[in-house]
């Protein structure tokens, strides 16, 4: 069955997966394959003499395109700057006059959080790299235009203050897509 799952959903999931993999001593290599439907899975013999891998089949049944994104989601991801002279305001979609947003939402509350925390020095779990930290947020358009959406990066990318601004692109999942032969995967 497939399923669609915005970007940065995705991006999120793929972080904590990798997370999980590095506190394991095995070592994961996923294969893709390049052939639509095609599947393969690594082996001991080409992980080197030795190796103890965690077996990952991936199927690629289709790849995205250029155009396939949704069609009135914008991504943005703000300077560094901005981000530290800004680490208090609520953004709103009057912050972005020049595109006709209706919605915005902060991505990544939890961390922004305590990134305010740790400017203000109050208590933290976790001290923050401040130099590399980025708010993201993800943009609802009015309009369900795909051009629309292009020309709102395009615009939102030339203003000093964004880092960054892209579509929201699909990233086409299986539940069989990705096979793990690690016995302890459930237990991590």
């Amino acid at each position: 069955m497939r399923k669609l799952i915005p970007v940065l959903i995705v991006a999120a999931l793929i972080l904590s997966l990798l997370a999980a993999c590095t506190t394991t001593p095995q070592s994961v290599t996923p294969t893709p394959s390049t052939d639509a439907g095609d599947s393969q899975t690594s082996t001991p013999a080409e992980q080197g003499e030795g190796a103890d891998p965690i077996h990952i089949t991936i199927e690629n049944r289709k790849s995205p395109t250029e155009n396939d994104f949704e069609d009135n989601i914008v991504g943005i991801v703000l300077t560094n700057e901005a981000t530290i002279l800004s680490i208090d305001k609520t953004y709103t979609i009057e912050d972005f006059p020049e595109i006709d947003a209706i919605k915005i939402t902060e991505i990544g509350d939890y961390v922004l959080n305590q990134v305010r925390d740790q400017i203000h020095g109050r208590p933290i779990n976790k001290e923050r790299d401040l130099t590399t930290y980025r708010r993201m947020f993800s943009i609802t358009l009015s309009q369900h235009d795909k051009d629309n959406v292009l020309s709102a990066c395009s615009i939102l990318a030339a203003r000093e203050d964004i880092f960054s601004a892209e579509p929201n692109y699909y990233i086409y999942a299986y539940s069989s897509a990705i096979q793990i032969d690690d016995p302890l995967a459930d237990s991590q």
